[in-house]
């Protein structure tokens, strides 16, 4: 019983962020639809569930974090830095910055699969920034 309610927890946790994520997409094509301005908002927050997401996907890490046992990483802090800022910059922002004609690199922040991707990459980065394995 002791191992299992950590386990639904997360699951549920899970479960959770992947139903926020389907209600934010629809408002996502509903605010597209009518092009107002709170598109950039609920994009954000799609890259935050999802962001979330990867933190729980990395569970051990994250009940060694929760128990206070940090050993910080810092080159790969920096590097899920760098990663978390090209995440929860909205793509109407990338489009508008860099228009339609866009290098192959930007290719991968303007779609939205591979943002959300990045986004949960980011997240299991992050926890394992401030834990170290143990093998």
């Amino acid at each position: 019983m002791k191992k299992v309610l950590p386990a639904v927890l997360i699951v549920s946790g899970m479960l959770v962020l992947l139903w926020l994520m389907t209600i934010t997409y629809s408002d996502v094509e509903q605010a597209s639809n009518q092009a107002t301005s709170n598109l950039s908002t609920h994009l954000i927050l799609m890259s935050l569930y999802a962001f979330l997401f990867g933190m729980l996907m990395e569970y051990r890490g994250l009940s060694r974090l929760l128990k206070g046992d940090i050993k910080l990483q810092s080159t790969l802090l920096v590097v899920t830095a760098v990663l978390m800022v090209f995440v929860f910059i909205p793509v109407t922002s990338w489009i508008e910055w860099f228009s339609l004609d866009h290098p192959l690199y930007l290719e991968v922040l303007i779609i939205p699969e591979t943002h959300m991707m990045l986004a949960v990459l980011a997240g299991t980065l992050f926890v394992r920034s401030f834990t170290k394995e143990s093998r």
